[in-house]
């Protein structure tokens, strides 16, 4: 079985909080960022304060707080959190 330090595991979870800026909701799912569009249902920005980091035991979850403002044109069956700067 392969091991990945916590700490990294962590980092990769503050670096997703501190970077997002759209969450979009998608009918397929997306090989690189050029598929976002292709698949978008509908976005709603977001910033840091839209995610809390937890950790439950063993476990390291990224939460993001309900979104009540995205109008989807369509049933989504992955998400994309994006950073448009540099994605």
């Amino acid at each position: 079985m392969s091991f990945i330090n916590d700490n990294a595991l962590d980092e990769t979870l503050n670096y997703i909080q501190n970077n997002a800026e759209e969450y979009h909701l998608q009918d397929g799912e997306p090989g690189d960022f050029g598929d976002v569009s292709g698949n978008d249902l509908g976005s709603v920005p977001v910033d840091s304060s839209d995610f809390s980091i937890g950790a439950d035991g063993e476990d390291r979850e990224l939460v993001i707080d309900g979104q009540d403002d995205i109008d989807s044109d369509g049933d989504a069956t992955h998400i994309a959190i994006v950073d448009n700067a540099s994605s």
